[in-house]
């Protein structure tokens, strides 16, 4: 992970660490679990551009799930 996605993910735990321990890490809008392939769409796939655009401002190699 580049130092940014870990602040962000640190920023974020932070942000939600009122939820539940028993619930979803990344809940959906209405607080349920996503499956899986939703996650991908809904969560990974941005993710993974949004990284490649950190990573292309960094002249570094971009992520296989593009």
């Amino acid at each position: 992970m580049t130092p940014d996605t870990v602040a962000d993910l640190k920023r974020y735990l932070e942000m939600t660490s009122g939820r539940p321990a028993t619930g979803p890490l990344l809940p959906t809008s209405n607080g349920t679990r996503y499956e899986g392939s939703n996650a991908s769409v809904s969560i990974i796939k941005p993710l993974v551009a949004q990284t490649n655009v950190v990573l292309a401002n960094a002249a570094s190699p971009r992520c296989a799930m593009a």
